[in-house]
């Protein structure tokens, strides 16, 4: 987030705030207007639909990566102003982030960011590749690859719900928006904003370490469980880029190590865990 998208929202969430008026319709297009103009991914996001039904996925919102589209439950019922306004800056930030990283995977760049989000997106890059492809084309060669690819993505997708707070995806999501959210707070004089901002520190905390776990003094890095999960279903080890991984790693800060979930000592990890609390 540059300087100028962070002035923009946090005008948004001033005039909001001043005026005590709570979140509306208007203002979850009014920000997200201001993240999509500003990152450019009018291609990515569409539509902002607002629904009065539950979402299929029982979340409040989710980005819909074949219709780009980002659906929002039209649940704005908390009378806590400042709470509810936090709340979808966050919530807005983070699904719009998800946008980005699909735009990030379709530039074809060679990055760790890149490679790890592809993980992520299997099966649903499988999925935009081929649902408008005419099966009555293919020969049987290709119709049997063809479903050998659908069901291992299929499987994938199932089994990678499983370790959502292992997903490069998610904690980049989540690490980022709440630094974004952080950031429009910190530039906001009101004391009942600075009242909850250090909470907001605490999850960006929490998220950093999301998926980390400790093994009998061995910490299991999110990325690591990624990888092997990934193994395990396609049966084979995938080598270039556990290589990748071990190569990149030793390079990287404490910091950086947490953002792309590798591997941290244990250490560090106890290290972390005490801003958690």
């Amino acid at each position: 987030m540059d300087n100028k998208e962070i002035s923009k929202l946090t005008k948004l969430v001033r005039s909001y705030i001043k005026n005590n008026r709570n979140v509306d319709e208007n203002f979850i297009y009014d920000l997200a207007e201001i993240v999509i103009k500003q990152r450019k991914l009018g291609d990515y996001v569409k539509n902002i639909i607002i629904s009065n039904e539950q979402l299929p996925t029982g979340a409040i919102a989710y980005y819909d990566s074949f219709d780009n589209d980002i659906k929002i439950s039209n649940d704005f019922g908390d009378d806590n102003i400042i709470d509810n306004i936090t709340k979808y800056l966050h919530i807005i930030l983070h699904e719009i982030e998800h946008a980005s990283q699909y735009k990030t995977v379709d530039s074809g760049k060679n990055t760790l960011e890149t490679l790890l989000l592809k993980q992520c997106f299997l099966g649903n890059i499988f999925k935009r590749k081929y649902q408008n492809i005419d099966v009555k084309k293919l020969d049987k060669d290709e119709l049997l690859k063809l479903y050998a690819y659908l069901d291992f993505y299929t499987k994938a997708e199932i089994e990678l719900s499983k370790i959502y707070e292992c997903l490069p995806s998610e904690r980049q999501a989540e690490i980022k928006s709440f630094i974004e959210l952080i950031n429009v707070c910190n530039n906001i004089k009101d004391e009942r904003l600075s009242s909850v901002t250090p909470n907001f520190y605490k999850n960006y905390y929490i998220r950093k370490i999301m998926g980390y776990r400790n093994d009998n003094g061995i910490i299991k890095s999110p990325t690591n469980t990624l990888m092997t999960l990934l193994d395990e279903l396609s049966g084979e080890k995938n080598d270039a880029m556990h290589n990748y991984i071990d190569k990149v790693t030793p390079t990287l800060t404490l910091d950086e190590r947490l953002y792309y979930g590798l591997k941290i000592s244990q250490d560090e990890y106890k290290s972390e865990i005490v801003k958690c609390v």
